[in-house]
């Protein structure tokens, strides 16, 4: 299962690089999870690991799997039968910044049930959730 979506910001790349790919920072913009808990210290980098508590109780094991900084940026999560692979680009524009989300999902066996409405949901789901980033660093721009 695969999909791409891609989202238009106001910000500036550097900054909307660093805001996307800190893990840390998921819970506030992701609306699917509940928190982060890192597995390794230190701030983010290439083959960092974290996991994730979703709202529905799931908890992958996710890791950095790519990192260039400004342009790129992937990880891979792993939860029971199903592994979720998000490649972001990034690419600074007239306006901001331009991030297209390319997901791949793997899952096997009964697992690609559970899988299967990840797929159908995600390109909706992660629009909505860079358009609350976006939103997000709007706000803590207006409030400097």
């Amino acid at each position: 299962m695969e999909f791409t979506v891609t989202v238009e910001m106001t910000q500036p790349l550097a900054e909307v690089f660093d805001y996307l790919t800190d893990p840390r920072q998921r819970p506030e913009w992701q609306a699917s999870l509940r928190s982060v808990k890192l597995l390794d210290e230190g701030e983010p980098r290439l083959g960092m690991h974290w996991r994730e508590t979703t709202m529905i109780g799931i908890s992958p094991e996710m890791e950095i799997t790519g990192w260039e900084s400004n342009k790129s940026w992937s990880e891979k999560g792993q939860w029971a039968g199903v592994t979720g692979h998000l490649h972001l680009i990034f690419l600074a524009t007239d306006n901001g910044t331009r991030v297209t989300a390319k997901v791949h999902i793997d899952a096997s066996g009964p697992w690609t049930l559970v899988a299967w409405p990840a797929g159908k949901l995600g390109p909706t789901a992660i629009r909505s959730d860079l358009d609350r980033a976006s939103r997000i660093l709007t706000e803590r721009a207006a409030s400097k």
